[in-house]
């Protein structure tokens, strides 16, 4: 019998991680921004790291103070441009004011989640509405802006952050087309692209994404695509070489020069599946989910981070949010207050309170001595003469007795024994 999860360490935990982006929020009036980069040590704010981040607070339900500061900072940074386009989505550092995917969905995805279209200070989400229907590629997907290849990260961030919108806009329907058209023929999951092999990461992002269309319509694709999930997770492996990281290239125009940056986007499969899978799974939760989720809350550092792999020194966003995902969800779906997991032969779960007088392992315990205590009374004599007999042969064999006096020896538990005999009859 194994204690796999405590509610109250779960809870310990994202605690700690909410402590830590309160800690690296950064602001500057004069220049006016306020958020956080992707490396959380770093002072100058980022768009995409700056939404992550506000999304991190949603999901731990923790009101964060200076959210209509990252609010403004994210409008102040929206492209506006006649060219429609460009006008209505945001860039990330190193694309300057070229909006890109990766970032105009997770901040189109948080502005809705926290209610700010409600807020004319925040970012014009119309505008983003369109700009994301007119980055749409003609094959449904989306790559990182219109004309760039389709891939399975940046279609989900397509078809989520019109989930948030419209969820019954043609576009989101011809996304969501997209992803089920290019699910592998020979398993149900997704790769980094249509020719690209499967991995947990993209079959994950793809499932949070059919599950944004209304309806039934997709219950047997993501039914299998979770079986799937499921036989494929390691609750050991944080990371899969497949994907580890998303790299590909960006061409993108500045002042009328062509410019090129190198998109490298690290990702953590096992806990966005994990996310995945509590989310949108409806039977029994399997034991290694929760041994993933032990895992995921022995590995946090101190500061409440996750070791980023490729700069191990250095604290970032995209080492916090899959894991905060993760234990906030296991949090609101599968460990009640004040409960406890334990696991039972890998085969049997069973919750209980947490420090119970009446918890399964004292029950067990005392269980256990009592059966012991009540075979002695039974058995005694044979108890006492199986030691003598033993005892004895070795001692002989060694020569701290002769055959003799072993044999004088036995004379007492015989008694013991035959007088056991008499009181049962």
């Amino acid at each position: 019998m194994q204690t796999l999860l405590k509610e109250s360490e779960i809870k310990t935990a994202i605690e700690r991680t909410m402590s830590l982006l309160r800690q690296t929020y950064h602001s500057d009036p004069h220049e006016k921004c306020a958020g956080w980069y992707h490396y959380l040590d770093d002072m100058k704010p980022g768009v995409t790291a700056s939404a992550v981040a506000l999304y991190c607070f949603h999901m731990a339900k923790d009101h964060f103070e200076r959210t209509e500061d990252v609010l403004r900072y994210l409008r102040d940074k929206q492209i506006i441009s006649p060219n429609e386009e460009v006008s209505g989505g945001w860039p990330v550092r190193n694309t300057i004011d070229f909006p890109i995917m990766e970032a105009t969905g997770w901040v189109i995805m948080i502005s809705y989640l926290i209610g700010a279209n409600m807020n004319s200070r925040a970012p014009n989400l119309e505008m983003a509405y369109n700009w994301i229907k007119n980055n749409q590629n003609v094959d449904g997907g989306w790559g990182a802006y219109k004309g760039h290849p389709s891939r399975t990260f940046t279609t989900v961030h397509g078809v989520m952050s019109l989930g948030q919108i419209n969820r019954y806009s043609d576009e989101l329907s011809l996304g969501i087309d997209w992803l089920i058209r290019h699910q592998r023929q020979d398993v149900p999951a997704w790769g980094p692209t249509p020719e690209s092999s499967p991995t947990l990461l993209h079959t994950s992002w793809a499932l949070l994404a059919l599950n944004e269309q209304p309806g039934n319509t997709n219950k047997k694709i993501i039914n299998d695509s979770l079986n799937w999930l499921e036989e494929n997770l390691n609750p050991d492996a944080f990371t899969e070489v497949e994907s580890q990281a998303e790299d590909y290239i960006l061409n993108f125009k500045y002042l009328e020069k062509e410019l090129e940056f190198q998109c490298s986007l690290p990702h953590f499969a096992l806990p966005i599946s994990v996310y995945t899978y509590l989310k949108l799974s409806k039977g029994p939760i399997p034991i290694k989910i929760y041994h993933a989720l032990q895992n995921i809350l022995s590995s946090q550092n101190e500061n409440g981070s996750w070791e980023l792999p490729r700069s191990p020194a250095r604290p970032s966003i995209w080492a916090v949010w899959p894991f905060l995902a993760a234990l906030t969800q296991a949090l609101s779906i599968s460990i009640k207050p004040n409960m406890e997991v334990l696991c039972f032969n890998n085969d049997i779960t069973v919750y209980q309170p947490e420090n119970t007088k009446y918890s399964i392992q004292k029950i067990i315990f005392s269980s256990t001595l009592t059966s012991i205590s009540h075979f002695f009374k039974k058995n005694y004599a044979w108890i006492i003469l199986m030691v003598f007999t033993i005892g004895g042969f070795f001692s002989v064999k060694k020569g701290f007795l002769n055959t003799k006096e072993f044999l004088l020896s036995l004379i007492v538990p015989i008694i013991l024994l035959i007088l056991s005999f008499v009181k049962k009859k």
